[in-house]
């Protein structure tokens, strides 16, 4: 892999670091239930009629794991903080209304949390490394979804669809990361956990 992947920095799979949590292995969650969240608020427009939505996370001290996501608008829609106080450090994604979408326990084995779609499943198995370590497997609904490195992004791909376009990009700005959707994206319930997926994979926890 090149020093410029941007998975180097955001959580590939690092052989020289046993205690990472990841595994070179490739395996497949369980079934999930289906999300209980709807479309943000602000965006109101039926999907089909939609571009690519973008949203901007602006990270603040030290790092991703503590920042506010903004909508297209500009609106704030979730603040995530990494809670270092309790027994256990987790890190939370709460909507402004105090909705607990997510959390990530960081224990020896760190979990996921997404309400309506997993349930403390281990963040090596949700976002499975593949045997090449090129790539990330991702299931939402019970469907596959692949994150792949190109260029200086991270696409997100739907497996085995007759949509061949990136479906999703993450991209490191200067001072911020942002999340781009498609309608295709969104039809598919896919805005909770590629935000959460997007943290994962700039945090640097990840290898």
């Amino acid at each position: 892999m090149h020093t410029n992947n941007p998975f180097a920095q955001g959580g590939w799979y690092n052989p020289e670091n046993p205690n990472s949590i990841n595994t070179p292995s490739w395996s497949t969650p369980p079934i999930r239930q289906p999300s209980v969240f709807g479309a943000l608020p602000s965006l109101d427009a039926p999907f089909a009629e939609m571009g690519p939505i973008t949203f901007r996370l602006a990270p603040s001290y030290p790092d991703i794991l503590n920042c506010s996501l903004f909508t297209p608008r500009g609106e704030p829609y979730l603040e995530i903080v990494t809670d270092h106080h309790s027994s256990r450090v987790c890190t939370y994604f709460r909507k402004r209304d105090g909705t607990l979408l997510a959390f990530i326990e960081w224990e020896q084995q760190a979990t996921i949390t997404i309400s309506g779609i997993i349930s403390k499943e281990p963040v090596n198995q949700w976002l499975a490394l593949s045997p090449d370590k090129m790539r990330r497997m991702m299931f939402v609904k019970n469907r596959p979804f692949t994150w792949v490195p190109q260029a200086n992004q991270i696409t997100l791909f739907a497996v085995g669809s007759v949509i061949q376009h990136p479906i999703g990009t993450i991209s490191r700005q200067t001072n911020c990361v942002t999340l781009q959707l498609t309608s295709e994206a969104m039809q598919a319930g896919l805005l909770e956990s590629s935000i959460v997926a997007t943290v994962l994979l700039q945090s640097g926890r990840l290898g």
